[in-house]
């Protein structure tokens, strides 16, 4: 994955030495999504009324991961997805979604939901000048 051009350093307390910290251009994108909006905007809708451990969350995560890496299958999605699991924990992804997991999922993506969570984001993440290639 991508790293930030800028990363953060931060002093051990415990041992004096300092760890570089960076984030991934992946978790750099998410960050200017606010859980807690989405998670209001999936209840509003209703969006998980019948989901069964699969989160519209996971559906997003998945669906931007799957732009940014240019998936054109279901298949590439789900292993690009499982190769990259230990670095999507922090995002609250536990575990991979299987290809007819998310096929459903998009079939029965609530359309609202969609509209109401990305636009709002577009002029942000264009006008944005902290996401970036090293």
């Amino acid at each position: 994955m991508f790293r930030c051009a800028e990363p953060r350093r931060t002093q051990n307390p415990q041992e004096g030495k300092t760890i570089l910290r960076s984030a991934s251009l992946f978790n750099q994108l998410l960050q200017h999504f606010s859980r807690t909006e989405f998670g209001a905007l999936v209840k509003k809708h209703n969006a998980e009324r019948a989901a069964k451990g699969f989160t519209c969350w996971t559906q997003f995560v998945s669906m931007i991961f799957c732009q940014l890496g240019r998936a054109d299958s279901l298949r590439e999605i789900c292993n690009g997805l499982t190769c990259c699991l230990g670095k999507l924990v922090h995002l609250g992804i536990l575990k991979a979604p299987r290809r007819s997991t998310l096929s459903y999922a998009n079939e029965h993506w609530p359309a609202a939901l969609a509209r109401r969570s990305l636009p709002d984001r577009s002029g942000t993440l264009s006008r944005s000048t902290n996401v970036g290639f090293a």
